[in-house]
């Protein structure tokens, strides 16, 4: 199923993570008040000199949590004047602070997570996760971890489309390329660098036209060949509808999703709705990959 292109939107990248936590019940009422918006000075953590940390849940249903783990900044940006140039920095009350935000939704039932990755917020959830639940109970157990994918080219079968195709290397490593697997697309941009380190790209990409289609069995034939012989490649991915695969580092997966934008951020019950339904469409599959905890 082809998720729909929403008007002002934009691809959101999500990690799946399996959770095991310590200190709060794994129940959503629990997490609703304990992390409610009332609750946010109890619930703040140092995080570095100029930030903190804080979960919020903004609703339950179910099994699932919807929420948003906050940084916190002091650090405040600039804002110019267009009439006489000048430049200040925004003031804010002492209690107050700048938010960069990851949505996230959790199913205490499988015990997963799908949370956004977010560049000027939290990236990835691992560690600060952990560190602020640690430090927030008091306890050391808590752990959150990457869904790796253990049998890939299985799963890639199985997707119906195949919507891209990334392949990376190195200029020092080219000439490996060719002799062992015969790619001879980059024969003539040998040396056009002037270091080796450099690197060289293949995107493949399907057109948006509606009868546009890759060629699925060729596109994986190469990868595997690739990964079964430990190509010294700098990436190697592929995209279906939902799902990115990086069979690269651990065979570590993301999915995307449509989101609604609201100013410059997310809307986030768009999110949470979007989320859910790729969660319904997905679980099957990721519960393939999610230990007994």
């Amino acid at each position: 199923m082809v998720e729909e292109v929403k008007p002002n939107s934009k691809i959101i990248k999500l990690f799946p993570y399996q959770y095991s936590i310590d200190g709060i019940e794994n129940i959503p009422k629990n997490w609703e008040n304990k992390f409610s918006k009332d609750n946010v000075e109890d619930n703040l953590i140092e995080y570095s000199r100029d930030a903190f940390l804080l979960l919020v849940v903004d609703d339950i249903s179910n099994n699932f949590i919807f929420g948003r783990f906050l940084k916190l900044r002091n650090d405040v940006p600039l804002v110019i004047n267009r009439k006489d140039g000048e430049e200040r920095r925004i003031d804010l009350l002492d209690e107050e602070n700048i938010i960069e935000q990851s949505h996230f939704i959790m199913n205490v039932q499988d015990n997963f997570l799908f949370a956004e990755y977010n560049f000027n917020a939290i990236r990835h959830f691992v560690k600060p996760f952990s560190y602020y639940l640690n430090k927030l109970f008091e306890v050391k157990g808590n752990e959150i971890n990457p869904l790796t994918d253990t049998n890939t080219f299985k799963k890639l079968q199985g997707e119906e489309e195949l919507n891209s195709f990334r392949l990376s290397v190195a200029q020092e490593n080219i000439s490996f390329l060719e002799e062992k697997f015969n790619l001879n697309l980059f024969k003539s941009l040998v040396d056009v660098a002037k270091d080796n380190q450099t690197s060289f790209e293949i995107i493949i990409k399907k057109s948006r036209k509606k009868k546009a289609t890759l060629d699925k069995e060729k596109i994986l034939k190469i990868s595997q060949e690739l990964t079964e012989n430990k190509a010294p490649l700098q990436r190697l991915s592929i995209e279906s509808d939902d799902i990115s695969y990086d069979l690269i580092n651990n065979n570590l997966i993301n999915y995307k999703v449509y989101v609604k934008m609201e100013g410059r951020g997310l809307n986030s019950n768009d999110f949470y709705f979007s989320v859910r339904n790729l969660y319904e469409r997905q679980i099957d599959k990721i519960k393939s990959n999610l230990k007994s905890i």
